[in-house]
């Protein structure tokens, strides 16, 4: 890696692959300026790898209203981790989903062993009322980690009751 006089950063390889980096300018007014520092965090001894918990295909059913959600990305450090993600915001309704990745050493059973759970926390706020659903998937070996998830939500005011569903697609990569 090098740095340019006129800014920037040259690779004299074919890719460059930082893990658990930080990069900051330096910025020297008069005389020889600049320059970059690089840091690598490693504390751990392993850097772990990025993987992504995804909902896509986020549907918010309210009566005959239909509203789409973002499809969002839930980064997880290395084979476990968690993280929050926004997927629908109005303004009436909010959509919050934490996804929360996990695995299983066991080791009499390698069946057991291979799992990897997929816990999916869903809060839905609207008009000011809160209510929350957690949905958990187990998959083995080889099986696709991806799952179709349906959740009713029921909120009453007085004698008035509101029944939302929201659908989404989750998966693991």
């Amino acid at each position: 890696i090098s740095v340019n006089p006129g800014g920037g950063i040259s690779v004299n390889q074919a890719g460059l692959t930082l893990k658990n980096t930080t990069i900051t300018t330096n910025n020297v007014t008069g005389g020889s300026g600049g320059g970059i520092t690089i840091q690598n965090d490693t504390s751990s001894g392993i850097l772990p790898e990025l993987k992504y918990a995804i909902l896509n295909n986020v549907t918010i059913t309210d009566k005959d209203q239909v509203q789409n959600g973002m499809d969002v990305s839930a980064m997880i450090k290395g084979a476990e981790g968690s993280d929050r993600v926004v997927v629908f915001a109005g303004q009436s309704i909010t959509l919050e989903s934490r996804v929360k990745v996990s695995t299983q050493n066991v080791k009499r059973s390698s069946l057991k062993s291979s799992a990897v759970n997929a816990i999916f926390e869903i809060d839905l706020k609207v008009d000011g009322q809160k209510d929350n659903r957690r949905v958990e998937k187990v998959y083995y070996m080889d099986q696709e980690r991806k799952s179709h998830f349906k959740e009713k939500f029921v909120f009453k005011s007085g004698n008035q009751v509101r029944v939302i569903t929201v659908e989404f697609d989750g998966s693991l990569e």
